[in-house]
Formats: C-alpha cells, sequence, structure tokens
C-alpha cells in the first residue's frame, strides 16, 4: 500500500478519485467534517492508481442541509457530499420539581421552581420555559400536573389536602373551641 502518489511514477497524473467514501456523512452544524474511512486514489495516465492520505480537504461555510466537500491533490480535485442537520427534539425531562407540592385546599398552586429541558438526539439539552402546563379540577388527594412542549408530554404529581381542624382547650373551665 502506498500512502502518496509516486513521485518517481514516469506515468502522469490523470485524476484523483473518492474509491470510498468517508464513514461519517451526516453531522450536526456544530460539528467539524472528519474523513475518517475515506480511501482517495491518485490515478495515472495508464490506469494504475495509489492510495493517498496527504490530501487537502476544502469546505467553506455549512449551511444546513447538503454540502459540497472538496479533496485537493497536486492540483487536482474531486468532491463528495456531507448533509449538516440541526439535533432533532426527542423528548423533555423534569429538571426540577416546583418548591411546594403539597397545598390545602383553596390555596393558590404555585409552579415556581419547576424547570423542565428539551433533550435532543445528540446527547444534548436545553432548559425551556415556552411549555403549557394543564390539569383537571383539583380535589382532595393526588393530582396529576401535565406538561405539554410540542408533542412532548411530562407529569408530576401535587397533593391537596383538607384545612386541618384543632381543637383547643381552655384548661380553666375545659371548655373547647375549634378552628
Amino acid at each position: 500500500l502506498i500512502t502518496s502518489c509516486d513521485k518517481n511514477n514516469i506515468n502522469k497524473i490523470d485524476h484523483i478519485e473518492i474509491f470510498k467514501l468517508p464513514d461519517k456523512l451526516e453531522y450536526y452544524h456544530y460539528e467539524e467534517i472528519v474523513t475518517d474511512g475515506i480511501i482517495v486514489h491518485c490515478v495515472y495516465e495508464d490506469e494504475t492508481f495509489n492510495v493517498i492520505d496527504d490530501f487537502e480537504v476544502c469546505y467553506s461555510n455549512l449551511d444546513l442541509g447538503e454540502n459540497e466537500v472538496t479533496i485537493k491533490y497536486q492540483g487536482f480535485s474531486t468532491t463528495y457530499r456531507v448533509f449538516i442537520k440541526e439535533p432533532c427534539e426527542i423528548d423533555i425531562k423534569i429538571k426540577s420539581l416546583p418548591n411546594k407540592l403539597e397545598y390545602f385546599i383553596d390555596e393558590e398552586i404555585s409552579f415556581n421552581g419547576l424547570k423542565v429541558e428539551v433533550l435532543y438526539d445528540d446527547g444534548s439539552s436545553e432548559e425551556i420555559s415556552n411549555f403549557d402546563l394543564s390539569y383537571d379540577d383539583l380535589k382532595i388527594g393526588k393530582n396529576t400536573i401535565y406538561i405539554k412542549y410540542h408533542q412532548f408530554l411530562e407529569n408530576f404529581d401535587i397533593f391537596i389536602k383538607e384545612v386541618e381542624k384543632i381543637r383547643l382547650f381552655d384548661y380553666h373551665d375545659f371548655s373547647s373551641r375549634t378552628i
């Protein structure tokens, strides 16, 4: 296996060609293009060839969608295409529950402290605040709160309890009062 065009070869270079494309052809917009796995041939006029690995990889600003990558070697070039994509949302996750999860009946519900993040297919995540909250009429006991963001749903429970009645005794006359 020769790793560069043989400069002593009496045949002249006719062209270069990609014999095998790189292992990776899809990238997220923030990734560098890599050529791992690519095999490039330096083809001579007599149709013999050598495998080269000291080629130059060129590309300009990559836009979303299909983009061209150029392989250059000794004044010759060839191209292949890569696809640039944005990470896709795959789910949502509760990062932290609200500060308070237990309430008395008729107490105003607060979602302060609730943090939700969207998860992406590239392993990244991002905190979001533009999600919708919904729940049925609140009743005593467990109540489920639903979080909706685009097509994703998550939930958590809050608990509603009755106001506790406490009987107080006046120890002097043994009378009682309920509050």
